[in-house]
């Protein structure tokens, strides 16, 4: 009866185990892309910093325009880490669904053991009685040993 429950939410089991594993996985490929774009917008401000810095004209458009590059690359840092989040959320809400199933089936396993537990299964008296007709003697034998008791009762044999 055990097995037959645990047969019966295997399916259940590798499906979240396997949705475990590809949560996992992309929340190692969000924070990779988390950190590749952080680097990216890092190197778009320092670059847009230095030739507003050093360059030839105070300011000109390509500067300008790093510099705006910069800032859609601080927001794509931003929805980045939210992807990271939503990865790490499915991940919980996985193993809580794992966690979920092996407790009922935790539960349905110690009822079954309570219910087939011999110590606590009712008995029943059921008295037989012989009849003449189901006794049958094939062979009957008669063996006597004699022992010598002794004034401290202890028995010696007599033979």
């Amino acid at each position: 009866m055990i097995e037959n429950i645990r047969k019966k939410y295997a399916t259940k089991i590798a499906q979240l185990q396997e949705k475990i594993r590809i949560s996992q996985m992309a929340i190692q490929r969000e924070q990779e892309q988390v950190s590749h774009q952080k680097m990216q917008t890092i190197i778009s401000v320092g670059s847009s910093i230095l030739d507003a810095l050093f360059g030839r004209k105070k300011i000109k458009s390509s500067t300008i325009g790093k510099a705006t590059g910069a800032i859609r690359g601080a927001g794509r840092v931003l929805k980045e880490s939210k992807d990271v989040e939503r990865a790490k959320q499915n991940l919980i809400a996985a193993q809580t669904q794992l966690n979920e199933i092996q407790n009922q089936i935790n539960i349905e396993i110690n009822q079954i053991t309570k219910t087939i537990d011999p110590l606590t299964e009712q008995l029943d008296n059921l008295t037989l009685r012989p009849k003449k007709t189901d006794i049958n003697i094939s062979i009957f034998g008669l063996a006597w040993l004699p022992y010598w008791q002794d004034e401290k009762s202890n028995l010696t044999q007599a033979w």
